[in-house]
């Protein structure tokens, strides 16, 4: 980007015209409005241009959190838990070795499929794992689901974990 030294522009501009001090100083605040105006413009640019250079097909997410979060463990991330499709049959289909769902009338021990540790942790396309010695965590889990909730790709489900 171009850069341009407002002071020595204001200096030229009154060599040239031969101002006097009280213009000199009058164009010495205008011109420091100016620069603050382009620097706010140019940090924001970089941080437009920061974002806009990221799609959810290009991210590495975990190298983004690594990158832009201030942490001192490192944060992984790993393929979440899907579990396989199991089918349920009843006595009449070839059931030997199978799942087998029974009536009330069979008495028959309750039988559950799935334990509640696992029902809530399916279904889950990728996990993020922070370090649970870390300084400020609850801020650090804050900061990683505003930067996921932006460049995950929709439909996605994420859970974070805490390992040690």
């Amino acid at each position: 980007m171009l850069t341009v030294e407002y002071k020595k522009l204001a200096d030229d501009i009154v060599d040239t015209y031969r101002y006097t001090a009280t213009r000199r100083d009058w164009l010495y605040l205008i011109l420091k409005g100016l620069e603050s105006n382009r620097t706010n413009f140019n940090s924001a640019y970089n941080d437009y241009y920061y974002l806009a250079s990221h799609t959810t097909q290009q991210i590495s997410i975990e190298s983004l959190l690594n990158s832009v979060l201030t942490h001192s463990f490192p944060i992984t991330i790993s393929n979440g838990y899907w579990f396989d499709e199991f089918f349920l049959y009843n006595k009449t289909e070839n059931w030997s070795n199978r799942n087998v769902l029974y009536t009330k009338a069979e008495n028959k021990p309750k039988t559950y499929l799935r334990s509640l540790a696992e029902y809530e942790s399916s279904q889950i396309d990728f996990i993020i794992y922070v370090n649970s010695a870390e300084p400020n965590l609850a801020e650090l889990k804050n900061q990683i689901d505003a930067l996921i909730l932006k460049y995950k790709g929709a439909g996605k489900t994420y859970k974070i974990e805490e390992y040690t």
